[in-house]
């Protein structure tokens, strides 16, 4: 093993050659995008249901779903939107986030559990990153 020290320029050269390859927004993409693609939905499998004080009642948690961009103009219609026109209006650029969630009721008696419709709730919203996922 050379006991040569990197010299300035060698790092520099270094640099240069991770910027031409990765960018300088790439990791920040890549963890956007683990986010939304996998570690979401991770968080809401974790929570699984939830059980309120209401005897022989829960409601499990299934698909997160994020829509698309959208704004809701003052007529009340509801557009999508592209990232200029977010830009130039002052706007977030942000979808909705739905979750499928499935009301149970539970027989007390017997303790069986009978699944009602499931139905995409609203949730909130959440920024959408340039060029992401």
């Amino acid at each position: 093993m050379s006991s040569e020290k990197l010299t300035n320029e060698d790092k520099w050269i270094i640099l240069k050659s991770l910027f031409d390859e990765k960018g300088l927004v790439r990791q920040h993409l890549d963890s956007y995008n683990d986010f939304i693609e996998k570690e979401m939905q991770i968080i809401v499998d974790e929570s699984g249901e939830v059980i309120p004080d209401i005897p022989g009642f829960k409601i499990k948690f299934g698909k997160i779903i994020i829509g698309v961009p959208k704004v809701r103009e003052a007529d009340g219609a509801t557009m999508e939107i592209t990232p200029i026109e977010a830009r130039i209006r002052e706007l977030s650029y942000a979808a909705d986030i739905t979750l499928e969630m499935t009301p149970i009721t539970i027989d007390e008696r017997t303790q069986r559990e009978e699944a009602e419709e499931t139905l995409n709730i609203y949730i909130g919203k959440i920024p959408i990153m340039l060029k992401s996922c």
